[in-house]
């Protein structure tokens, strides 16, 4: 079980690099990043989900880019992060993901 202090650090993660959106009709969270240390210790923070990559973006335009890797889940797994992050997420991310979910989550900080 993670510690108040690293869902807090999920959180702040998630808030700057998540993304809370449908895929295929599914409930979805998605964090993408370029450093595989800080998507594989989200990932064991949040112990749901799965970690893919690393991807490659396309240098056609000539500029070298960075391999990324993407944490996802759906569903019941993505409802689940939603409820261990959502005390310290934003209004703005919780209203996104009660626009897709219907779902209201909580809101009430915990001591660090």
């Amino acid at each position: 079980m993670a510690s108040p202090e690293e869902i807090a650090w999920a959180a702040g993660l998630f808030e700057g690099e998540g993304c809370i959106t449908e895929v295929g009709g599914r409930f979805a969270l998605t964090v993408t990043n370029t450093d595989e240390w800080v998507v594989q210790r989200f990932y064991d923070i949040v112990a749901l989900g799965s970690i893919y990559g690393p991807y490659r973006n396309s240098e056609a335009d000539g500029h070298r880019r960075k391999p990324f890797w993407t944490w996802t889940a759906h569903q019941e797994q993505a409802l689940d992060a939603m409820q261990l992050l959502a005390p310290w997420l934003s209004p703005r991310r919780l209203n996104r993901a009660y626009e897709l979910t219907a779902l209201t989550f909580p809101v009430k900080c915990l001591p660090i």
